[in-house]
């Protein structure tokens, strides 16, 4: 957010500035995620709808950081979407309603006219934010300021929790339907 200047000059432009960001970019993927994707041993083949289907779909989304599906949720031909954006935090109404409108438009629901196969009745949602209460003692000797042994704790937390979410997608491969988080207080 500022001021943004051109990188070649241009006589038209006066002024200009970013003054908010209405959806997230996309981190681009780290050499070691592309790694890890590129030799994983799952060979999952995106076809018809299946989980790795759905998943490809999320991910060509860009405002979608991350998504869960849940298949035969509430009965055959039923699927489930929990969405992230971009931040790893849950999605906006916004979003949620743009992925459901390309997955599976509400007007003409399980019909087809979406990305969904025929007879796939979608519903997208995003998770429910979870607040964790951190408190903590801290016995500091005379040579620490207090309000940097603060900052460098709050990041640390945040970086741990920042972790969690990052592998918020990958759980739900692991544990099949369902999906379940343990926070580790020693971390």
């Amino acid at each position: 957010i500022g001021q943004v200047l051109p990188v070649t000059p241009n006589d038209l432009l006066s002024w200009a500035e970013i003054t908010e960001i209405t959806a997230p970019a996309r981190d681009v993927e780290s050499d070691d995620h592309l790694r890890a994707r590129l030799l994983s041993s799952q060979s999952w083949i995106a076809y018809g709808g299946n989980v790795a289907d759905y998943l490809d779909m999320t991910s060509k989304i860009d405002e979608v950081g991350a998504a869960q599906i849940y298949p035969t949720w509430n009965g055959g031909g039923t699927v489930k979407v929990v969405i992230l954006n971009n931040d790893l935090m849950p999605a906006s109404a916004s979003l949620v309603q743009k992925v459901k409108n390309t997955l599976d438009p509400e007007d003409k629901q399980a019909e087809g006219y979406g990305l969904a196969p025929i007879d796939h009745s979608v519903t997208v949602t995003a998770p429910e934010k979870l607040i964790v209460n951190v408190d903590i003692s801290v016995k500091l000797d005379d040579t620490k300021v207090t309000r940097y042994v603060k900052d460098s704790i709050t990041k640390a937390v945040e970086g741990y929790f920042q972790s969690l979410r990052e592998n918020w997608a990958d759980i739900n491969q692991k544990l099949g339907r369902g999906y379940q988080e343990t926070i580790y207080r020693s971390k």
